[in-house]
């Protein structure tokens, strides 16, 4: 398969480059399609120093750009790729695109690449959460991930792939698992604090211009009971933020919701990988 991966990103200066030389390497660096208006110098640096690599970076500096339009630049994209036989996976940041056989989970990147060459169509792919810090990515233990606890994506929403012609929406979701790949799973790391969830969701709900910045609690609940249904735009984001605000007790569910996973997966060697490459690639 002819495979375009779209990353929407901004300001992630965490994983930025774990995810784009652990992709890149896997799906081929002229095949990563990078959106992202950061300001954060590290990080346009850092674009700047490996520019080299030939990744293609799609950068608007007019200010004009946010998550209510975000959609026509992935369209936009589609438009600019000539090949017909080709098809389009939207990632975030902290989505990484991994072999899984028999629920061992491999970011090999033969296997990767191999269970990528064996799809023809449109496929699903399901999006399983991990429970992992950073740190586990940067690590120099091999064991990476081994004993990790992972849950299923309880909301229904997959990954999917889109063809030339076909809209991308915004999270690159759809709600059945239609035609399930044979090999491919995207692993969606929760690495982070409640707070920076918050903070993140928050960014969010501004960009789309649900809530102001400067909006004090009372106001972003109202404004969110309005914009925290299905057929809003990144409404689980809107819902969050809206829930921590309303519900004094809405952390302290959150972090038992997200805690009390029990299924072990078995995850080699993406940390050992990446501290090798960024290794190699220092500048």
């Amino acid at each position: 398969m002819n495979l375009k991966v779209i990353l929407m990103t901004k300001d992630d200066k965490e994983l930025i480059e774990p995810w784009l030389l652990y992709h890149g390497e896997r799906v081929g660096y002229e095949n990563l399609h990078i959106v992202d208006d950061s300001t954060d110098l590290d990080i346009i640096n850092f674009y700047k120093n490996h520019a080299h690599l030939n990744f293609n970076l799609h950068r608007d500096l007019s200010g004009h750009r946010n998550l209510n339009n975000m959609e026509g630049c992935f369209a936009e994209i589609q438009k600019s790729i000539s090949e017909n036989d080709v098809y389009f996976l939207k990632m975030d940041t902290d989505e990484f695109l991994v072999h899984i056989e028999d629920e061992k989970i491999s970011c090999d990147i033969s296997q990767v690449k191999k269970a990528i060459d064996i799809e023809n169509e449109n496929f699903s792919i399901p999006n399983d959460f991990i429970n992992a810090k950073l740190d586990y990515l940067k690590s120099k233990n091999t064991n990476l991930l081994e004993g990790l606890h992972f849950y299923c994506n309880k909301r229904g929403n997959y990954k999917r792939t889109f063809s030339k012609s076909e809209h991308i929406n915004l999270g690159g979701h759809v709600k059945s698992l239609t035609n399930k790949s044979k090999n491919l799973n995207v692993l969606h790391f929760r690495y982070k604090r409640f707070e920076d969830h918050f903070d993140l969701a928050k960014k969010v709900c501004v960009s789309h211009n649900y809530i102001n910045e400067y909006d004090d609690d009372q106001t972003i609940i109202k404004k969110l009971s309005v914009f925290s249904g299905p057929s809003c735009n990144s409404n689980h984001k809107s819902k969050f933020v809206h829930d921590s605000l309303l519900h004094k007790d809405f952390k302290e569910k959150y972090y038992q919701e997200h805690n009390n996973k029990s299924q072990v997966i078995f995850y080699d060697g993406l940390h050992n990988w990446y501290k090798e490459k960024s290794d190699q690639l220092a500048l």
